[in-house]
């Protein structure tokens, strides 16, 4: 059995060739629509990270808010209160007669 010709030799490098060329072709619109999700994960991440300063302004507010109403709630019972021991010590000046 004789061996290949150069012909043979050509022809089996073509198809090899060719092979490869349709390999690296794949493989480039892989990279790319891979590059093109990445992308879209990077949207996703900045939108998720708009998303969460904003949600993070919201419970700054949310704290400020809540220890403004326990302030003012502790202001009005500090008037409540003393306006009670006005009362109770009118009450007291007016039981004994004291003017």
């Amino acid at each position: 059995m004789p061996g290949k010709t150069q012909g043979d030799k050509i022809d089996e490098l073509t198809t090899l060739a060719a092979a490869l060329d349709e390999r690296l072709n794949n493989a480039r619109t892989e990279i790319k629509q891979m590059t093109a999700s990445q992308d879209k994960l990077a949207e996703k991440l900045d939108d998720l990270r708009r998303e969460v300063a904003v949600l993070q302004e919201q419970v700054k507010e949310l704290k400020s808010g809540a220890q403004q109403s326990a302030s003012r709630s502790f202001s009005l019972i500090l008037a409540l209160v003393a306006a009670a021991l006005a009362l109770l010590g009118q009450a007291i000046l007016a039981h004994f007669g004291i003017k």
